[in-house]
This record gives C-alpha cells, structure tokens and sequence, in this order.
C-alpha cells in the first residue's frame, strides 16, 4: 500500500493513517530538502527514506507547511 499526503496551507498539519502495516518507509519534501531535490532528484529520492514503525496499525504523521509526503508499506 502507498499513500500520498499533501499539505497545501501554511500551518503543520498533523494525520494519523489507520490500517497500515507495523513496518512502513516514509519520503518527505519540504522547505528543508526542496533545494537538494531538485539539485540532484535522483540522489534525492535514493537517499531520503526513514523506516518507521507503527502502533496499533496506525501511522502518526506532522506535515510541515506545504509538505509533499510518501508513505510505503514494507509488509
């Protein structure tokens, strides 16, 4: 399962995904790596991934403003 999450305001938006598994990697595009993705955007998507872990089968997520987020099941 991939899911897609955009923040289109200027304020952090917090969302918590339900029934996703344990194991999950998660990209994020925002202010701090913007620069650096579109420098080098093939290096940028190789190496930006966190692994994180979920609880209950839920994904707690803060999207920064105007924040682009990719979240992929590894299970």
């Amino acid at each position: 399962k991939r899911v897609l999450l955009a923040n289109f305001t200027a304020h952090e938006q917090h969302v918590v995904i339900d029934g996703i598994s344990d194991a999950c990697r998660v990209r994020r595009l925002d202010e701090k790596n913007a620069e650096r993705a579109m420098i080098d955007a093939m290096l940028w998507r190789e190496e930006n991934w966190e692994i994180v872990t979920t609880e209950n089968d839920q994904l707690e997520i803060v999207l920064r403003p105007f924040a682009v987020i990719r979240v992929d099941e590894l299970r």
